[in-house]
């Protein structure tokens, strides 16, 4: 009878650290469904209120939760509204605070547009060339390009990039209308 009591012991033991395994894992190994019905975090409530806030042009609203979301969203949210409020001063941030900035494709992004919105398109065009190497299959390059190709005076080659975005059927609806529009003009 020794052996069978051991055995038991031994077996709910296993099954106890089974059982901790599991709970103490439970969101790697549930089942994707489970993740829709998850509560959301006071840090994923945040970005998503930042988010709606910087849609609506709204910067009490950003500002006033960018506190409660990861440094790296932090940064990204404090760079769009640097882009907004104070657009030549991005670049310089972006050079001080990163090192291989042109490696980072959101980074080359947010210069590109801080760039352009400051009226320095030929700099903007630079930065939007990279993305295109980078991102080829990424339409919003091609418009960003057509923007800042058109400001400077390149209508033939601007109107080039609207379609060329167009035509690659992945581009957001906004930007389809907005490059719609410019063809119009051009």
């Amino acid at each position: 009878a020794e052996p069978m009591v051991k055995k038991e012991v031994f077996t709910k033991t296993i099954e106890k650290k089974q059982i901790a395994h599991v709970e103490a894992n439970k969101e790697t190994l549930a089942p994707k469904a489970t993740f829709k019905t998850a509560k959301k975090t006071q840090q994923t409530k945040a970005v998503e209120v930042a988010m709606e806030g910087m849609k609506r042009g709204d910067t009490q609203q950003v500002e006033s939760v960018l506190d409660h979301t990861p440094k790296a969203i932090q940064d990204e949210f404090k760079l769009r509204l640097m882009i907004k409020e104070n657009p030549e001063k991005v670049l310089p941030y972006i050079k001080s605070n990163y090192r291989n900035f042109t490696q980072q494709e959101s980074l080359l992004a947010l210069a590109a547009q801080a760039q352009q919105r400051a009226g320095l398109h030929k700099s903007a065009l630079n930065f939007y060339k990279v993305l295109v190497v980078k991102q080829p299959r990424d339409p919003r390059w091609r418009v960003g390009m057509a923007i800042s190709l058109e400001s400077r005076g390149y209508k033939a080659e601007a109107k080039k990039m609207y379609e060329l975005a167009l035509s690659m059927n992945t581009l957001a609806p906004s930007l389809q209308r907005f490059s719609n529009q410019r063809l119009l003009v051009l």
